[in-house]
């Protein structure tokens, strides 16, 4: 992609056999349904990047790893819903996690230490989840936030007070 490229817009690549892909660190603004239902392996969002829309990954069925760079503060709904992640690296900006925005991943560890508000179902059914870091910095949290039908591990919450 261009390095001069700012926006990728609504379905820009959705149901695409797209396997991999660098977002030039020009972009401020990835829509809705952007990538979603495409054969992405991996992705990194640049700290550019102000806006992460709906369902952006979603369905990705070979998503496994996520970094998303300082800079982004919202995570929308939906954003990586039924993505098998493993690894994820949230960068210290991210304030708000939206509803069922990692629902159905396979996460095992989220440090979510510098989220403010963690929405319903945010981690729903996860079924590798075992310990979340959480601090004083979380100010609301939703409704069945990690509710699993499946998950038969003991899930850890290591709470910290932060000044």
């Amino acid at each position: 992609l261009p390095s001069t490229l700012i926006t990728i817009d609504y379905h820009a690549f959705t149901g695409s056999e797209l396997m991999s892909i660098e977002i030039p660190s020009s972009v401020k603004y990835i829509g809705n349904y952007a990538f979603s239902s495409t054969n992405l392996i991996s992705i990194e969002i640049p700290s550019n990047v102000e806006y992460l829309g709906s369902y952006a990954f979603a369905y990705c069925e070979k998503l496994t790893n996520v970094v998303i760079k300082e800079g982004l503060e919202i995570i929308k709904d939906r954003a990586f819903i039924n993505c098998p992640i493993t690894y994820l690296e949230l960068p210290t900006s991210v304030n708000t996690i939206g509803c069922e925005a990692f629902a159905e991943c396979e996460l095992g560890t989220i440090d979510l230490s510098n989220v403010k508000t963690i929405e319903q179902y945010a981690f729903r059914d996860n079924k590798n989840l075992s310990t979340i870091y959480l601090s004083t910095k979380c100010r609301s949290i939703g409704n069945y936030w990690i509710t699993s039908s499946y998950n038969q591990n003991k899930i850890t919450i290591i709470y910290s007070y932060v000044f």
